[in-house]
């Protein structure tokens, strides 16, 4: 939690009246384990994002390893999108073959077997679509709520790891209950159990989105996300001009 730590430090010393950049870089991205169980996982601190399949497939292949602080050249893990875009009215997931995308799933396919052949880890995104036509805000808040209860909710998400062979999930919902954040946090705590229980080498990780004060995203509790909710936070980047 050390970085959490040195972000309030850092913007505590530039005052209120600092412009704020964000910056989401897909190569270098912070992970922090929060968990016994991810203890004994190695995760990678240099993970790539693959939103566009297959223009960041590509992008990969071209710095597809890191080294390590001993120098050792590794795998760089892989956080991929397109097998887990929720439908939050009922919880079931996004179907490229249906919508006649089975290039976009193909492509997502390759990228699973391929990045594992190289013995790197495959994390699965979750994520929903709030743009124009998508769902809204409070959709999502309505999905959390219930998903923290009722396990049928999460079973598309489970059966789509086991069926891929991921290695876990990154959670990039963002949007929730500004009145309720305790509903994204026992969200997160039951599909973590529920991934635990399938099999304890699962991990969870969030992602915490960048913000100046704890009132920027008052329904992501950052305190009890990391209280035995997720195993790992995905640390969003901050460049800040002073």
């Amino acid at each position: 939690m050390s970085l959490l730590l040195l972000l309030t430090l850092l913007l505590s010393a530039c005052g209120g009246d600092s412009q704020i950049i964000l910056l989401y870089d897909p190569n270098v991205t912070p992970v922090v384990a929060t968990s016994a169980s991810a203890a004994s996982v190695s995760l990678s601190g240099g993970a790539a994002w693959i939103h566009n399949c297959s223009a960041g497939w590509k992008a990969y292949q071209a710095h597809s390893t890191y080294r390590d602080a001993q120098g050792e050249e590794k795998p760089r893990d892989v956080y991929l999108y397109g097998h887990f875009w929720i439908q939050p009215s009922d919880g079931s997931l996004w179907n490229y073959v249906q919508h006649g995308r089975s290039d976009k799933e193909q492509c997502v396919e390759h990228v699973l077997q391929v990045a594992h052949q190289n013995h790197a880890k495959v994390y699965g995104v979750l994520g929903v679509d709030l743009g124009p036509g998508g769902w809204t805000k409070d959709d999502v808040s309505a999905y959390t709520q219930r998903a923290a209860q009722d396990a049928h909710v999460l079973q598309a998400i489970l059966q789509q790891v086991t069926q891929y062979h991921y290695d876990g999930l990154v959670n990039d919902i963002e949007a929730g209950d500004e009145n309720n954040p305790a509903a994204f946090t026992h969200y997160n705590q039951h599909l973590r159990q529920m991934l635990h229980n399938e099999n304890p080498q699962l991990l969870l990780g969030t992602t915490l989105i960048a913000k100046t004060t704890d009132l920027s995203t008052t329904w992501q509790s950052w305190q009890g996300l990391g209280a035995g909710a997720v195993d790992f936070f995905v640390i969003m980047a901050l460049v800040l001009l002073c």
